[in-house]
């Protein structure tokens, strides 16, 4: 089979499915499969004779596709902040809403004065990505990323590998917070994408997230702000005074985020929306 042939054939499926964006998710899954290049699809071309084992690895994604698991997880990567990174099952999977965080992240250690390390933290860190982006755009920061999942930790230290990390970024398996406190010193920033999913919300959510995203990852108690207030009780060991604490936050929960950061002393308390305008990140200083 060609790969023209290939491409009508699974754009056929994944639109028979109901996959949305179904001519570009079948482009995208060939293209990771054989490395031809996006024109091939638009030149009219055959393009090349795809081997028995290409074909068979192409209709087991495709399938998967078929069946709701999302595109990145079929390809086993996906862009954040404008890099590259490896995802999989198991693992949570990063949202784009999530590149907020990041962004608020790099404007307060722009604030930060100095050229010498900032130690950083990413709690709850999944597949790394937050501190990681974070890391790749200050040189100054030393980062250490935790999750209590071990599958999480092994793939942050795979997407810190990818990076060149090494010598900046350490990903440690612990519930929340490190054994050890940080490369130097008290941390100048901790941050967070923890279980958010309140009850009510966890009644609603999509198959997408439900049968792909880890449960670990997703339930925050009756709130969902019982991680963000486990996180805020320890603070004050692990972020020095001045010293910002970041986290993301479920559209609903923005005026209940800020009373809690209030409420565990936390001076400049801000909420902050995402690009489609719902509360996204929550934050505040350590006085």
């Amino acid at each position: 089979m060609q790969l023209v042939e290939a491409y009508a054939r699974a754009v056929d499926i994944l639109r028979d499915a109901g996959i949305d964006s179904f001519t570009s998710n079948a482009r995208l899954i060939l293209m990771d499969l054989t490395g031809v290049d996006e024109n091939i699809f638009f030149t009219g071309g055959a393009g090349p004779e795809l081997s028995d084992e290409t074909q068979r690895i192409l209709w087991n994604r495709i399938k998967r596709r078929a069946d709701g698991e999302p595109l990145e997880l079929v390809l086993g990567w996906t862009y954040f902040f404008d890099s590259k990174f490896f995802i999989e099952p198991g693992v949570f999977n990063p949202r784009p809403d999530t590149e907020v965080l990041v962004e608020h992240a790099l404007e307060y250690l722009q604030s930060v004065e100095g050229e010498g390390p900032l130690s950083c933290m990413d709690l709850c860190c999944g597949s790394g990505v937050v501190g990681l982006s974070v890391a790749l755009s200050d040189e100054r920061v030393r980062l250490i990323s935790t999750d209590i999942s071990a599958d999480a930790v092994a793939l942050t230290r795979r997407n810190i590998e990818y990076h060149d990390l090494e010598d900046r970024a350490r990903a440690e398996q612990t519930d929340l917070y490190p054994e050890e406190h940080t490369h130097d010193g008290l941390c100048a920033l901790i941050l967070a994408n923890p279980p958010y999913i309140s009850r009510e919300e966890g009644l609603k959510l999509p198959r997408e997230v439900v049968d792909y995203d880890p449960p670990s990852s997703l339930y925050g108690g009756e709130d969902g702000l019982d991680p963000h207030r486990r996180i805020l009780e320890r603070l004050p060991e692990f972020l020095r005074k001045g010293g910002a604490v970041m986290m993301e936050i479920g559209w609903k929960q923005g005026d209940a985020s800020r009373k809690v950061f209030e409420s565990a002393g936390l001076s400049s308390v801000q909420i902050f929306d995402d690009y489609a305008g719902h509360s996204r990140v929550a934050t505040g200083v350590l006085p």
